[in-house]
């Protein structure tokens, strides 16, 4: 198991705390914000970009609780890339119980409380819990220059195998997160994304 790059977006705030006035009374815990976490060039390739290569890769196996990815999928993992395809330990591909759903037209700064009519399902026979198609999926293709690039407004959830909540939105397809005007074929399949894991098993965040 190793760890990723994964930068703190926001510092979770001071730890919970209680105040006693006396023997009787104490004062009421405060909470902090959630931590969010950035992962940024999770290298994913179908196969080996600019080679003539035909070496088919595996699947990059991710554990949320740990921010880790593992070896393999007999480790703990909740999701897994390949290329723009991303499936989840349950159902048809694995043996954990993670669900997932993609939810369209949603901010991701914005999602604070979970919709209890969002269905999250696991990967089937006819369709993985997160699409991987351009009408369905995360992702627009650009036929002229065969750039994959992250829709707006798509926002990923997760429930892990732990049971708690994750909310992740892709930010780049491309190594280093370059702006438009310097994508390279050659610097594709690195993820770069951010997430929110509620610890405490809600739907909040």
């Amino acid at each position: 198991m190793k760890k990723v790059n994964f930068i703190a977006l926001a510092m979770m705030a001071l730890p919970l705390f209680a105040a006693c006035t006396n023997d009787d009374d104490t004062e009421p815990q405060v909470e902090g914000e959630l931590e969010a976490v950035l992962v940024e060039d999770l290298f994913a390739p179908n196969s080996n970009p600019g080679s003539d290569d035909s070496q088919e890769y595996d699947y990059v196996y991710f554990n949320f609780e740990n921010s880790t990815v593992v070896d393999s999928k007999d480790e703990d993992w909740d999701i897994a890339f390949k290329s723009t395809e991303i499936i989840v330990n349950g159902g048809i591909n694995g043996n954990g119980n993670v669900k997932g759903a993609l939810l369209s037209g949603t901010v991701f700064e914005e999602l604070k409380v979970l919709s209890d009519d969002v269905e999250l399902t696991v990967d089937t026979e006819e369709m993985n819990a997160i699409p991987n198609g351009m009408q369905s999926g995360w992702w627009n293709y650009d036929m002229s220059t065969h750039f994959v690039t992250p829709k707006a407004a798509v926002v990923l959830i997760f429930q892990t195998n732990s049971g708690n909540y994750v909310k992740m939105e892709i930010l780049s397809f491309f190594k280093g997160n370059p702006p438009a005007e310097e994508y390279e074929l050659k610097d594709m399949y690195h993820y770069t994304f951010r997430y929110v894991l509620q610890p405490n098993g809600t739907t909040t965040f």
